[in-house]
């Protein structure tokens, strides 16, 4: 599954509850890097809360060392 027409789903890591997180690959880079991708359902306060949580991570995102986050809706 191509997201975005960037980010390629690999693999399935985890479907807890509200949310799906997947192994990906970030097609929009090259070379194209590997990435974490949260899948979240149409729901505000779902959404508020992972706004959030995204914030506190973006500064993570600037660490070559660490996979780089990506969340999306459906």
């Amino acid at each position: 599954m191509l997201i975005q027409k960037r980010y390629r789903l690999v693999k399935l890591i985890s479907d807890v509850g509200n949310y799906q997180t997947f192994l990906a690959v970030d097609k929009g880079r090259l070379p194209s890097v590997s990435c974490i991708v949260h899948k979240l359902p149409q729901n505000q306060q779902i959404t508020t809360v992972f706004i959030n949580k995204v914030e506190k991570l973006k500064i993570l995102n600037h660490n070559p060392q660490i996979t780089k986050l990506v969340y999306f809706h459906t």
